[in-house]
Formats: structure tokens, C-alpha cells, sequence
């Protein structure tokens, strides 16, 4: 006991010397200094009681390093990483330095230091507090992942030298995090070991202030600006979750949670093969073999493929132009790659999404305004980008333009001076420079479009431009979507087998806007009476309710029309179909709108009814074809043309065409019975089938429901009810011989009447 507190005497006294600057030589002046420190205790004694230590927090600079023994451990640095051994704190005084060395005889030798002119007195710099302002509201978009990615790509950008300085540096003033020096440490485990010791807060500060210390004011200004963007970021997705977060499928419709109705649509890059002309009837053969003029392979896409990184590296695209008819859900693929990005689901090397719809962006067409203005004007949250100087920064910048076709005015690509992005002008200037790659030039964009002969974008046939087409449900897509939005499995059953029990509503439902008109429909019949609910089978009412849809939406496309205007559209339009329909064509030919007054941009962009499609491409340029938007579309238009010319007129438009139907009805038809009868005999003529779906829908519009929906464009108020005369008409004629599938579609025209169920007529 005697020996060991003499030693921890000692060993204190040595302490307080050194601390006390005991040694010096005060009388000497000369510039060499000797010291002899005290002799330490024979190694003989017994170890050390060190239980009553203190431990002592590590100096912010390296000090003297001192080395105890013990008898069992040998030496043990006092500046190590053992948790045991002592740490003492020392104030460097002056340049005395000393050291020891053991020889033989177990005696210490006296060092001499030289100080010099050019020597120096280097005090260790002050450590920072690293305190958290109890004020201090941390962003939400400040999250560990972010702070994780940020500070290790900031890291990544430093040398291998400046790197461990700074690893230096935090461990010379920060030991505590750390058990050894983290010079072993790659970049990973090091940021992830400061989120681990310290909170996201002040590991953005520490990390900060060793970067400034090294003198790194570019890094701090790069991480300060990731931040700032990132908060834009977060602002952003918010805003796009609350504008695109729901969905209102048809006019009318409450809205609904997106994803909850959702079903994947068919992508495809590159241009697929014209309209789909699947029939119930009619074998109808494309109007062109694209195989053969187009050989390139139709490449299958699907939503997180647009603008991927696998998309922008092996196409090299940086403008997409997505083309689709009418309701085969352009704004639907638009909607899910926003909500995916803004939801973080995808695309995350995208840094900034901005939808601008062209519906919008005609609101200002009178104004004069600058690009970044019209986007702050959209997206107020976008102005803290002012601060950073630019728009653009890491990540890729996007612009999404749905509903090209609805922007009303002119943009002429080739008549527009360049602007920049502060300037002022008018927004058809800004516009035309954005689309044209002149403005923003990193930037990627997304535009969509119902076909049209006059698209004419700038970068839709330029090396980095692509075109998608939407060609909306397959078979299989059908299916899943009733599923989706039939929560109930049975339900959702029944309505699958009853669609497809109906081909012509089955092929329609290609369209997704017609699936989701049946699934009202349906839904109406299953609120009313349950499971056991009689389905209707009849396809009059709904394509009836995806004209009047179209034209709804026709004023955000054209100029509006007054009922007169809109029935006179109409007439044109049914005369174009039934015109077709007789000479069993496909195709309008420029000639056709050129008669009636109705331009090809009428029908196809404003009013919905047709499409248009590549026909071909050939030396002087691409030849294009319009067509409806489906066959049983046409043959709707033809049904509604006759109905409204004897409705409005009284005139039974069917006795024109010289024929057999002109010597059976020799006699001027006055009624509305005549008139149907002369249908009917006039489908019955038609071996091919060609006017049986037309048969079916001029049938439909007999009923009051359905005339009720057309009452707008009926002039007549006198009240018509031939119905059951009509039925009892029909029915004679099945005594007749006739072809089975003439027969088959009387039953369905007796369906159209509402006079025959559906099990009746699945017996058939």
C-alpha cells in the first residue's frame, strides 16, 4: 500500500510540474534549454491503483504523450482509444518538449530543443458549439435520407487529401463520436456515423463549418442550395398531390382517390397500326399494312419507363410527344406519372416535375409574361428557385404539356425570335421558345395530343424527339380495370362476363372513357337492386352519353356554338357516316370535308368523332387519314342522322338511294312507324351485315330515356309512342326465312326497345 501511494504522489507531482511550468530556467538566456523531468518509479513496484482515476476529456490538439506501466500490461499510450486508461488535458505553455528513453540502466536522458526564429506558436482553433435553437423549426423535407445523400455527395466531390482533412478535423474536435480516429472510415460510414451520433441538424452544421474551415465555401454553397431545392421539392410534390391526388372520370362523376381507379393503359413507342378496327359483324381489313412501311418493332411501354433513365440513355430522348384518339386516356398515363413522382414512387432522378396544361395556359394568351413569371404564376412555390439563381440545377428539370390540342392559338415555330427566360413577351413567344429546345435547353418534356394533321412540333421529328401512342384498355387491361373498380369480387365477375356476353360493348370498351360510363351505369343497377341486378345490354344510351361528353368538352378546344350551330354540326357529321356506310369506306378523304364545310381539325380535335393516323410516309412528306374514333362510332353517327333528319325535318333520309327500298316504299313515309320499318327492311337486305349495329341504334333512340338525352338537339315537341307497334313489327318478321344472324340481331333491336331481356336473348 505504501508503494502505491507513493507512486500516485509522484506521479501527480510530475503532473503539476509540467502544468506549472516547472523547469524553466529563468536566469538563462540563451536560446537552449534543458529539463530533467523527475525520475519515474522503479518498474519494480506493484502496478497502480487506478479504480480512482478521472478520466479527463482529450485536449482539441495533440499534447505530450505520457506512457504509464504496468507489471501485467506493459505500455499503454494515455492518447490511445482504451476507455480505461486516463486522457489528460494539457495546455501547451511554451516549445519545451520532452521525451524519455529507457536504457539499460533504466535512466532517463535529457533532450535538448533548439527553438528557432521561423518557429511558430500554433493554438489549436476554438471548437464550435454544436447547439440546437429551441426556435429552430426543422423543414419536413429535411429528412435523414436526404441529409444522408446530400453530405455524402458533397464528400464525394473532395480530393483524397481533403477528405482526410476533414476526417482530421472531426476527430481532433469531435472525439467523442467516435472509439479510434475515423481515418479507416469510407464516405458511407462516416456520414453514417455522424446521423448516428449527432441529429440531422447538427450534423448539416458540423459538416458545414469543417467545410468553411478547409476553406470549401463552394461545397457549403452547394449543400445550402441542394437544401433549398429540396424544401422546393417537397412544396412541389404537395401541390401536385392535392391538384392530381383525385380523379373525376365522366362529366358529373364525384371525384375519387386516383389510384382507386386506375388501370394500366397500352403504351407503345413508336406509331402502332391505325385505329382499332375490330367489329361484331364486319371483317374489316386495316387501311394500311404498317408492317410493311414501317418496319421498325413496336416497343411495349409502361408508365415508369417514360422518361426512365434506361429511356433518356438509349434513345438519348429528351422531348416525347404522346398522341392517342378521344378518351383512350392521354390525361390518365399524364396524371399517374405525376402522382408517381410527386408520391415518390418513381423517377427519382428527376428533380422538378411542372405540369402546364395547355387548357390552363390559354387562360393567358393575352398577356404579356415572362417563362419563369408564367411558371410562378402556376406554382408560387417555385420563387425560392430565384435565389439560386437558375431554374436549373441537379437533377433533371421537367415540363409536362397535356392537351396540346386545346390551346386555341397559333404558335409559329418558324416566325418566333429566341427570348430568354426573364424576358417578357407574348406567351404564344414563350410558349414556341420552350417547345423548341431554346429555353431550358436540359430540360425534358412531355407533351400529349389528339392526333392531328397540323401538330407540327418542333422537336417531335428531331433526333432526341419520340412519339408514344396511348391506345388505351387491351382485353386483358378491361378485365382489370372492372376489377379495380368493382370492389366487390362478385361483382366485378358478373359485370366481366356480362360485357363480354355483349361483343360490340365488349370491343368498345377499348376506350377507357366508355368502360367507365358502363361502370355508372352498372353501379346505378347494382345500388338499386343488388347482386341479383339485370344488367342492361343495350349500347345506344351509353355512346349516346360519350357524344354528349365530347361535346362538353369541345369548348375547351374550339370556339363555343349556339344548339343550332351544334345540331347543324351534328347533321353534317351523321351524313358523312351514313354516306360511308353505304359504300362500306373507312376513310374521309380531304374531298368529303371539303363539301359539307366542316374541317378535318373540327371533327378531330374539337368535337372527339374522329381520329387521324399516318397513312404512310413517302418522299414529300407523311400522308395522313381521318377516320371516327371507332367504326360503331360511325355507325352511331349514321342511326343519329336519320333519326334527327326525320325528327327535325320530316324527312326519311333512307328513301334517297335508288334502290329496292325506294319500289317497296312507293308511298311518301310520314311516321315515325314507316321510318323504322324501312330500316329494318333495309338492314334485312344487307347479306354482309353492314347495317345491323347501325339497325340496333336507330332502335335505341326510339326510347324516351334515350331522347331525353337528345333533346337538345331535337326540334320537334310532339311525343312519339310507336314502341310496341315497332316490337310487334319485328316480331313477324322472325316467321320469315331469313339469315340466323339477321335474326340474332332483331332480338338485339328488340333489346334496344327495352321489349327483351338479356336471358332471352342469350338463348339465342
Amino acid at each position: 500500500m505504501e508503494g502505491e501511494v507513493e507512486m500516485s504522489s509522484t506521479h501527480s507531482d510530475r503532473i503539476s510540474v509540467l502544468e506549472s511550468g516547472a523547469g524553466e530556467n529563468d536566469d538563462d538566456d540563451d536560446d537552449e534549454v534543458y529539463y530533467t523531468p523527475e525520475r519515474r518509479p522503479s518498474l519494480e513496484l506493484t502496478p497502480m491503483d487506478t479504480s480512482n482515476w478521472r478520466t479527463v476529456e482529450r485536449a482539441a490538439s495533440p499534447v505530450l504523450s505520457y506512457t504509464s506501466m504496468g507489471s501485467d500490461s506493459g505500455l499503454q499510450s494515455w492518447d490511445g482509444g482504451d476507455k480505461n486508461s486516463a486522457s489528460v488535458c494539457l495546455e501547451r505553455r511554451d516549445s519545451f518538449s520532452s521525451c524519455y528513453s529507457y536504457d539499460s540502466d533504466d535512466c532517463e536522458k535529457r533532450t535538448r530543443k533548439v527553438r528557432t526564429k521561423d518557429d511558430t506558436i500554433s493554438l489549436p482553433p476554438a471548437r464550435p458549439e454544436l447547439i440546437r435553437d429551441g426556435c429552430f423549426v426543422k423543414h419536413p423535407s429535411l429528412t435523414v435520407g436526404f441529409t444522408f445523400k446530400v453530405i455524402s455527395e458533397v464528400l464525394t466531390k473532395l480530393t483524397a487529401n481533403e477528405l482526410r482533412c476533414f476526417k482530421d478535423t472531426l476527430w481532433n474536435r469531435y472525439p467523442e463520436s467516435f472509439s479510434i480516429p475515423p481515418l479507416h472510415l469510407d464516405m458511407i460510414d462516416l456520414v453514417d456515423k455522424l446521423l448516428e451520433c449527432y441529429d440531422i441538424e447538427v450534423t448539416m452544421q458540423l459538416t458545414k463549418y469543417i467545410l468553411l474551415n478547409m476553406g470549401k465555401k463552394t461545397s457549403v454553397d452547394h449543400l445550402e442550395e441542394r437544401c433549398s431545392r429540396n424544401e422546393v421539392r417537397f412544396a412541389l410534390r404537395n401541390t401536385l398531390k392535392q391538384r392530381y391526388g383525385r380523379v373525376k372520370e365522366t362529366l358529373g362523376q364525384v371525384e375519387e382517390p386516383f389510384h382507386s381507379v386506375y388501370s394500366p393503359l397500352r403504351l407503345t413507342l413508336t406509331y402502332n397500326h391505325g385505329p382499332n378496327y375490330e367489329h361484331e359483324i364486319r371483317n374489316i381489313e386495316k387501311l394500311v399494312d404498317r408492317k410493311k412501311r414501317h418496319p421498325e418493332k413496336v416497343k411495349a411501354m409502361k408508365p415508369d419507363m417514360i422518361f426512365g433513365k434506361d429511356m433518356i440513355d438509349e434513345y438519348n430522348v429528351s422531348f416525347l410527344l404522346s398522341v392517342g384518339p378521344p378518351g383512350s386516356g392521354k390525361s390518365m398515363a399524364v396524371q399517374k406519372f405525376i402522382l408517381d413522382w410527386a408520391e415518390e414512387r418513381s423517377h427519382e432522378h428527376i428533380s422538378l416535375v411542372f405540369p402546364l396544361p395547355f387548357r390552363d395556359l390559354y387562360q393567358m394568351k393575352d398577356l404579356e409574361i415572362s417563362f419563369l413569371e408564367m411558371l410562378y404564376t402556376f406554382y408560387p412555390e417555385a420563387r425560392r428557385l430565384k435565389k439560386l439563381g437558375s431554374i436549373d440545377g441537379e437533377g433533371k428539370l421537367m415540363f409536362i404539356f397535356d392537351g396540346y390540342d386545346e390551346y386555341h392559338g397559333k404558335l409559329k415555330y418558324s416566325r418566333t425570335l429566341s427570348v430568354k427566360v426573364t424576358e417578357p413577351g407574348p406567351l404564344a413567344g414563350v410558349l414556341v421558345n420552350l417547345l423548341r429546345g431554346t429555353m431550358c435547353r436540359s430540360s425534358l418534356m412531355w407533351v400529349t395530343s389528339r392526333p392531328l394533321k397540323n401538330l407540327n412540333l418542333p422537336m417531335a421529328d428531331s433526333v432526341s424527339g419520340h412519339t408514344m401512342e396511348v391506345g388505351g384498355f387491351s382485353d386483358d387491361l378491361k378485365d382489370v380495370y372492372f376489377r379495380k373498380v368493382f370492389k366487390d369480387p362478385a361483382q366485378a365477375k358478373k359485370v366481366i362476363n356480362h360485357v363480354k356476353s355483349c361483343k360490340t360493348m365488349y370491343i368498345m370498351c377499348h376506350l377507357p372513357v366508355f368502360c367507365s360510363l358502363l361502370r355508372t351505369e352498372f353501379q346505378s343497377e347494382f345500388k338499386k337492386h343488388g347482386l341479383h341486378a339485370e344488367l342492361p345490354r343495350t349500347i345506344t344510351k351509353v355512346c349516346t352519353q360519350l357524344l354528349l361528353r365530347n361535346l362538353n368538352c369541345r369548348s375547351t378546344r374550339a370556339k363555343p356554338r349556339s344548339r343550332e350551330e351544334e345540331r347543324d354540326f351534328l347533321i353534317k357529321m351523321g351524313k358523312i357516316a351514313i354516306d360511308m356506310l353505304e359504300s362500306s369506306k373507312m376513310e374521309v378523304g380531304d374531298k368529303i370535308w371539303d363539301t359539307i364545310g366542316i374541317t378535318s381539325e373540327e371533327a378531330v380535335e374539337a368535337s372527339g368523332l374522329c381520329t387521324e393516323f399516318d397513312n404512310g410516309k413517302y418522299i414529300f412528306g407523311v400522308e395522313k387519314s381521318q377516320t371516327f374514333i371507332h367504326v360503331t362510332m360511325q355507325e352511331y353517327m349514321a342511326a343519329l342522322y336519320v333519326f334527327l333528319s326525320f325528327s327535325n325535318h320530316g324527312k326519311n333520309v333512307l328513301l334517297a338511294s335508288k334502290g329496292k327500298i325506294s319500289r317497296i316504299f312507293k308511298t311518301k313515309s310520314t311516321t315515325w312507324l314507316d321510318l323504322y320499318k324501312c330500316a329494318v327492311e333495309r338492314s334485312l337486305l344487307c347479306e354482309d351485315g353492314r347495317d345491323d349495329i347501325f339497325l340496333r341504334f336507330l332502335m335505341g333512340m326510339a326510347v324516351k330515356t334515350n331522347q331525353e338525352l337528345l333533346k337538345n338537339m331535337i326540334t320537334s315537341s310532339e311525343k312519339q309512342s310507336f314502341v310496341e307497334d315497332l316490337a310487334t313489327f319485328i316480331k313477324t318478321k322472325f316467321n320469315e326465312d331469313l339469315h340466323p344472324d339477321r335474326i340474332a340481331n332483331l332480338h338485339h333491336c328488340l333489346e334496344e326497345l327495352g321489349v327483351v331481356g338479356s336471358k332471352q336473348a342469350s338463348t339465342l
